[in-house]
């Protein structure tokens, strides 16, 4: 079946793949500068910013290994490849996530489960966080880890403080995001159920803003997905 990388090629624009090159650069250079800052200010612990970026992205060094290594081998990040686009916080955004998830996951055998969840998390984003206000985005991120599982996370604007909103608050949004009366919070119980419950989803908050994530896993012995 497939790769990955002939999915991309397939079904996204170079517009798409500079896109994704240029957000994981632009994220890199932050946190390397902000390490630098850190650094400079005295802080207690300055590469955690470079620690954090790693870990998200299941990049993170074996312990014990010697820098000269990591700097020799420019093959390291390639074995879990991640894709990442960011999305205006608009209701049509919400079917372009699907479409991004299956066309990257063509050959998965829970590409229909990975978009269905990639959408219920960029859902939740824009009906509760400030991506879903006029001129918010989201990001989606997917990171394959060997051939066994795939990483999904949505990262948004925030909330205010104390102003967390709740289904049917639409605000400044657009007001094709509200669901009908009753629906709220479903789509998280659909992940969390795909996940497979317990640690398989995961919110944390960044200075950033709040950031989404869940694991979807298959059977070592199913094959066809390539990192």
């Amino acid at each position: 079946m497939s790769s990955l990388s002939e999915a991309t090629a397939r079904g996204s624009t170079v517009e798409d793949r500079l896109a994704l090159l240029q957000a994981t650069y632009v994220q890199l250079l932050a946190a390397a500068r902000a390490c630098v800052a850190a650094e400079r200010l005295g802080e207690a612990d300055p590469v955690g910013y470079v620690r954090e970026l790693l870990a998200d992205n299941g990049q993170l060094p074996p312990v014990g290994v010697r820098p000269s290594h990591l700097l020799a081998d420019t093959s390291a990040a390639g074995d879990n490849p991640v894709y990442e686009r960011s999305f205006a916080g608009r209701a049509e955004s919400v079917p372009q996530v699907r479409r991004f998830v299956t066309t990257l996951l063509r050959g998965c055998p829970r590409a229909e489960d990975a978009a269905l969840c990639a959408s219920e998390l960029a859902s939740n984003a824009l009906l509760h966080t400030r991506s879903g206000r006029a001129g918010g985005r989201f990001v989606v991120r997917l990171q394959v880890c060997g051939q066994v599982c795939v990483r999904i996370t949505v990262a948004d604007q925030g909330v205010d403080d104390g102003q967390d909103e709740q289904p049917g608050e639409t605000g400044t949004r657009d007001p094709e995001l509200t669901r009908p009366a009753g629906e709220g919070g479903y789509g998280l119980a659909v992940v969390r159920a795909l996940a497979g419950g317990g640690p398989g989803l995961t919110w944390r908050r960044t200075p950033a803003g709040g950031v989404a994530s869940c694991m979807l896993a298959w059977p070592a012995q199913v094959t066809g997905v390539s990192a």
